[in-house]
């Protein structure tokens, strides 16, 4: 299987590391981020990837190269106009062809265990696409899923405290069919002009079935100086 990750972002609230080092490349116990991350979708074959980058891009690609040391093919595609994380998957849409494939994002970390959890769900539903959810103690901080037993239904970003519909969150992570991408072409900019992936993915689950895979052990965007200590304290204690 394929893959696409999303390591364009300049990872504002983690300056000043993020002067200097791209957000993908920061360390958690030892190991940059998409590091880690290249190595769970290995793990769970999904080792042929497109990672879509944009700031300090050169250092990303000098350090994985091709992939082969990491065990995986990897190609560059560059998102010259970050506007949204919808219009990020197109620069790769020529490396997808017309299969499922896995999206993620580059700061996103999960026990690596889930990867392949998240393929075998996608098997077990060959013909439906798989989002991940994340139980958080801070809903009203993501973008809660609505759902219907395991099924997409509607999605709520940033809901005001105390009126979101539950505590499950967008993780993230997923396995879309390629009729995702005819959606994502045509998202319009949301109220802050930026294109959404959350609504291609609403718009997918309007005419196909979207189901939903709950993470499990360790989720983190590491979005915050305090969430990357609370990474590192976790793998280095796991």
């Amino acid at each position: 299987m394929k893959g696409v990750l999303l390591a364009a972002g300049q990872g504002v609230r983690l300056k000043p590391l993020t002067d200097t080092t791209p957000k993908p490349l920061i360390p958690v116990a030892g190991v940059p981020i998409l590091e880690r991350i290249i190595t769970g979708l290995v793990s769970a074959g999904i080792n042929q990837l497109a990672v879509v980058v944009g700031h300090l891009s050169g250092m990303i690609q000098e350090y994985f190269g091709d992939g082969a040391q990491f065990g995986a093919d990897i190609r560059y595609f560059q998102q010259a106009n970050r506007d949204g994380t919808a219009r990020a998957v197109l620069p790769a849409e020529s490396f997808l062809m017309r299969e499922p494939f896995f999206l993620g994002y580059g700061d996103i970390l999960v026990e690596s265990s889930n990867y392949l959890k998240l393929r075998t769900c996608f098997e077990h539903h060959p013909n439906d696409s798989v989002i991940s959810g994340w139980a958080s103690d801070a809903p009203w901080t993501g973008g809660v899923l609505i759902r219907e037993a395991d099924r997409l239904t509607g999605l709520i970003e940033k809901p005001l405290r105390g009126s979101e519909p539950g505590n499950l969150i967008n993780a993230g992570l997923m396995i879309l069919q390629p009729d995702v991408l005819e959606h994502i072409r045509s998202v319009q900019p949301s109220p802050r002009g930026e294109y959404e992936l959350t609504d291609a993915l609403l718009s997918l689950a309007v005419v196909t079935t979207v189901r939903i895979f709950e993470i499990t052990s360790f989720w983190s965007d590491i979005g915050t100086h305090e969430k990357l200590s609370e990474a590192d304290h976790y793998f280095r204690s796991s």
